[in-house]
């Protein structure tokens, strides 16, 4: 009878709805409640219900991990993205690119400058008290704004906008930003290649967001310049990014030029020189539609500034004199395919013709100067001067108002760069300067 009873407080605690169902009398008659389940022997069942038990119970606890784990990975991602649009809002607050009205004037460094920096920094100038703009792409690059400040007359505030291979439709951009600047009394732009390019071709890592007119637009753009910029600005640093500065481009810059300078590379400028000579002496059929950038670009620019009094100085950049064979080379071609030396003279007529209606539009041309084109040691390459001092030396022809480049002296010009360039061939020094380096 006791193990009957125990028996019987075992099945009443496993099987209460059952025994409600039953009432007392299924509760007392238990071979009556085992021969209607047909239950296994007593020891089986109680291992058996033991088993069921764990196993609803590990059931439990599997959909309880299930449950906790997707909680758990909506977590991360929803703390991702707080933390993100924390970044944006603190990046808004900042506002290191001066989007907004709340932000100050920002200046830029003057000395060691971040060169990879300045597509970024269009607006930030416009809306600061900067009077003097350098603009334009690799050929502007070394016109130094401490120099600019020391030898333009009237120029307080300089800074270097320049960037390497500026394209027609960023610098449309630049162009918009800087002519609805109210500071800026004075703008130098370097015309170089840029110009013979497919008018709505664009640099592929221009920001171009940054200068959509909706600023609503900005809010969910993540940049990592932006994020580094607002960070110095928080801890108090200037507004530059020190791996793009200056001195590092200037380091690149001598390692380049150890090279230009060895006698290999003299000798390989001399057969490319004798190669090209035939190439180059044929005629051109480009006409002045077939180089947009110029009338679609630049000339709005010239009108924007003029309108407002301020003042253009054009740069032609002076080439070293065998640059005109080089640019018929394929890494030339890929982008401007049909440019050859008649090309480029007739793009720069192309130039005078669109800025002559434009007062304060002055155009400069340092080609006549044989001491600068034809000594190669002043180059690190065939398109870019690499003294310092010649850059000083253009400043300051500019500032005194020499080589200006006209219609009336344009056809002489022209006439002396063709002809020189046909006959050029390197000295006897050119090779003596290079083996003695």
């Amino acid at each position: 009878m006791a193990t009957e009873s125990g028996l019987g407080s075992v099945l009443h605690c496993r099987h209460g709805r059952e025994l409600s169902q039953h009432g007392a009398q299924s509760a007392i008659s238990l071979p009556g409640l085992l021969r209607e389940r047909a239950m296994r022997p007593v020891g089986l069942a109680i291992i058996g219900d033991r088993a069921r038990f764990e196993g609803r119970a590990s059931k439990k606890i599997v959909r309880r991990r299930l449950v906790w784990r997707r909680r758990h990975y909506l977590a991360l991602p929803l703390a991702g993205l707080f933390a993100l649009l924390a970044a944006q809002f603190i990046e808004m607050a900042v506002d290191p690119f001066s989007l907004y009205p709340w932000s100050p004037p920002r200046r830029v460094l003057e000395g060691n400058y971040s060169i990879g920096l300045s597509p970024y920094l269009f607006r930030v100038v416009a809306r600061s008290d900067y009077d003097t703009v350098m603009l334009g792409a690799s050929t502007a690059l070394n016109f130094l704004p401490s120099d600019m400040r020391a030898i333009l007359s009237g120029t307080r505030t300089a800074v270097n906008l320049s960037y390497n291979a500026a394209r027609p439709a960023d610098m449309g951009v630049a162009f918009d930003e800087i002519a609805r600047a109210k500071n800026v009394r004075r703008v130098l732009l370097t015309f170089d290649l840029t110009f013979a390019m497919p008018n709505d071709l664009r640099h592929e890592q221009f920001p171009f967001w940054l200068y959509d007119d909706d600023p609503t637009r900005h809010i969910f753009i993540f940049d990592k310049v932006a994020g580094e910029l607002t960070l110095r600005l928080l801890l108090g640093q200037p507004l530059t990014i020190p791996r793009w500065n200056f001195a590092q481009f200037r380091r690149s810059l001598d390692r380049i030029y150890e090279t230009w300078r060895s006698p290999a590379s003299i000798a390989t400028v001399q057969s490319t020189i004798e190669a090209k000579r035939a190439e180059l002496a044929e005629p051109s059929r480009l006409s002045c539609r077939d180089l947009p950038a110029i009338e679609r670009r630049l000339a709005p620019f010239a009108a924007a500034l003029s309108a407002q009094g301020k003042r253009l100085d054009v740069i032609i950049p002076p080439y070293a004199i065998n640059f005109y064979h080089d640019q018929t080379s394929d890494r030339y071609r890929r982008v401007i395919p049909r440019l050859s030396l008649d090309g480029t003279i007739l793009m720069r007529r192309c130039l005078v013709d669109a800025l002559s209606k434009f007062d304060g539009a002055r155009i400069f041309a340092f080609d006549s100067e044989r001491w600068l084109v034809e000594d190669l040691t002043n180059y690190y390459d065939v398109g870019h001067v690499y003294k310092e001092e010649l850059y000083r030396y253009m400043l300051a022809e500019i500032d005194a108002g020499r080589h200006v480049l006209t219609r009336e002296t344009f056809d002489l010009y022209a006439s002396d760069l063709r002809s020189r360039v046909l006959n050029y061939r390197i000295s006897k020094s050119e090779y003596e300067k290079a083996a003695a380096k």
